[in-house]
């Protein structure tokens, strides 16, 4: 099952009427979205439910894309037929993602690709602090000094 993040993604890469503010490079292995544009943000809150150029880039970061270098994003940019309305736009307005499971269909002579094979990465950390919370019990340790006040000194401190 494709996920409705990639679906949305995928969406939107595939129509004119975005191409705008996000469409794939000419080689068809990457996408380029203009990061500053406020068209950018309407089009997320049409189809994220949010307007915030960070929170994609997370989700984008959750599906392991990878950002392109700063060379790559300059070559790309350069090689990508802008739309008319990216004129005033520089290359500091743009980022650029890549994935080795998505590409444009028909680019660089491969098949279609197969989007049920996008996934969110595992997320690593959240099992252990639960666990560890358990394991003490979930209650925080409050040192006392030797005289039964809370001590703010590293000499005479007693555990309880």
């Amino acid at each position: 099952m494709v996920t409705p993040f990639i679906s949305k993604l995928v969406h939107l890469l595939s129509h004119r009427d975005f191409q705008e503010v996000i469409r794939w490079t000419d080689a068809g292995d990457a996408f380029v979205f203009a990061h500053t544009s406020p068209v950018l943000l309407e089009v997320f809150a049409r189809f994220f439910r949010h307007s915030n150029v960070h929170s994609f880039v997370r989700q984008l970061n959750i599906y392991d894309f990878q950002r392109l270098s700063t060379l790559a994003l300059l070559e790309a940019i350069q090689t990508s037929s802008l739309p008319n309305g990216s004129a005033s736009l520089s290359a500091s307005d743009y980022s650029a993602f890549t994935h080795p499971r998505l590409w444009r269909d028909g680019a660089l002579n491969r098949p279609p690709c197969d989007l049920t094979k996008i996934k969110p990465k595992a997320t690593k950390g959240k099992g252990k602090a639960a666990s560890s919370k358990k394991a003490n019990g979930g209650a925080k340790r409050k040192t006392l000094g030797t005289d039964g006040e809370k001590a703010g000194g590293v000499r005479s401190r007693v555990n309880v």
